[in-house]
């Protein structure tokens, strides 16, 4: 009765480590879906809009999470390390991997930097390859 009952305990916990897997996979794929979708909305914004960059990142990531007050500190700070402290706050709330923060950091690197077909293709790269994460997660 009681190895009978050790297994029963052992299969309900191996359960819910498997679905403790799943869960944290899938959030981290939601949530780097939601940080596509974010670029891809920069490239209209950045292409037709007239709108400095930080505005286009405030359009375009306002929703997710560290980057709600993006513009506010403008004054202040400098674009990169704005998007460097709300993409770590966004990363750390998301329990995305160090990998993923390093990618979302690559690629605030170069916004404002260069010209409008330069931000494009920015986008454009990490586009690819943040749905290449996604795939993977």
């Amino acid at each position: 009765m009681v190895k009978l009952m050790l297994s029963v305990v052992f299969v309900g916990v191996c359960t819910m480590v498997g679905y403790s897997a799943s869960l944290r996979l899938r959030n981290r794929k939601l949530c780097l879906q939601a940080f596509l979708e974010c670029v891809h909305r920069m490239k209209p914004l950045i292409s037709f809009s007239g709108y400095d960059i930080d505005r286009v990142i405030g359009v375009s990531f306002g929703n997710l999470k560290g980057f709600e007050d993006f513009q506010t500190g403008k004054d202040s700070d400098n674009l990169y390390s704005r998007w460097t402290r709300a993409a770590s706050e966004f990363v750390s709330e998301s329990k995305l991997k160090l990998s993923d923060k390093d990618v979302i950091l690559r690629f605030g690197e170069n916004l404002g930097v260069t010209d409008t077909e330069g931000q494009l293709m920015n986008c454009d790269l990490y586009c690819e390859l943040i749905s290449e994460l996604v795939v993977d997660a």
